[in-house]
């Protein structure tokens, strides 16, 4: 016969006494308002719960289902943009995660290509930023890190940027040219000529925030030559930017 565990392992007071609901009665006592009008009841959440510059003056609409808007006069999360970028209607009610992704033929596995925003046109080709970062990290002998981002070019209409970090000593002057051109070979051979970086900037390491996310938009200006203006406060490893601003 299975044995039923009877014990329980209740969240703190602290947490208790913050639950927006607070036990069966309450709970009951929602799902019932609901019921009754459940467009009403979303509403009053709404009201209370979100901060509206300008609050709606009628119940969200869902005539369309999966489809959920406030009316037209609130001013908030511009409802309309909000469905068409993360429920296209092509996608038939799904939501757009905004990441990329191949199916193998058998339906089995999926390769992540990154994000679909994420993409450099680089002579009327449309490239990948992390299918240029994954052909240079498989250059295993040289490159710990990397990251890709565009930058304009008169020629190619965008270039492709490279800031990588070596498994050593970060090179300067004629060794870095060295490394920079077996680097982006390396890249030509594993992808195309047309995704081979037109720069590579070498750093001790690349500028993470405290929880490891390089942020692009940093990389972007330093690409373009451009002061970073952007707030650093969150950079766990600011003085990598001058660094890397320099190193070309």
């Amino acid at each position: 016969m299975r044995k039923v565990r009877t014990d329980l392992n209740l969240p703190v007071q602290a947490l208790r006494d913050a639950a927006c609901v607070r036990g069966l009665q309450a709970y009951r006592a929602l799902a019932d308002e609901a019921d009754a009008d459940h467009s009403a009841y979303w509403a009053r959440l709404a009201r209370e719960c979100i901060s509206w510059k300008t609050p709606f003056t009628r119940s969200f609409d869902d005539s369309e289902a999966p489809y959920f808007k406030w009316s037209e006069d609130a001013i908030w999360g511009e409802s309309e943009r909000f469905r068409l970028s993360y429920f296209p209607p092509e996608l038939r009610g799904y939501y757009l995660a905004g990441d990329g992704a191949i199916r193998d033929e058998e339906a089995v596995y999926f390769t992540i290509t990154g994000r679909i925003d994420d993409v450099l046109n680089v002579s009327g080709h449309r490239l990948g930023a992390m299918e240029i970062e994954s052909a240079l990290l498989s250059c295993t002998d040289l490159v710990a890190e990397a990251a890709v981002v565009g930058r304009p070019d008169d020629t190619t209409g965008e270039a492709v940027c490279a800031f990588v970090v070596l498994k050593g000593n970060r090179p300067n002057g004629e060794q870095a040219a060295v490394i920079a051109k077996k680097v982006r070979d390396w890249v030509g051979k594993e992808t195309s000529p047309i995704a081979e970086p037109k720069d590579i900037r070498f750093g001790d390491n690349l500028p993470k925030t405290r929880s490891g996310k390089i942020p692009p938009r940093l990389l972007r200006s330093i690409a373009k030559g451009k002061a970073v203006t952007q707030d650093v406060s969150t950079l766990e490893n600011p003085a990598l930017l001058k660094q890397l601003a320099e190193s070309s």
